[in-house]
């Protein structure tokens, strides 16, 4: 992949419908990577809950025993 100097740059012609386009797709691809990030945060969180139902069970089992 190269850099295009700045002749290369100018030349290019982009209609309107295509940048509606352009921006469009940005928008999404944004939205899209909010919401990964959101889905891990979410999953990490699940994890942490997990983990203190399983000493919450285990604590109630304990004092059963006792």
């Amino acid at each position: 992949m190269r850099m295009l100097n700045e002749s290369d740059q100018n030349d290019v012609e982009v209609s309107w419908e295509d940048q509606k386009r352009i921006n469009a797709f940005s928008r999404l691809n944004s939205s899209y990577s909010d919401v990964e990030e959101e889905i891990r945060i979410k999953k990490e969180e699940l994890e942490a809950l997990q983990d203190l139902v399983g000493e919450l069970e285990m604590s109630i089992e304990e004092e059963d025993v006792l």
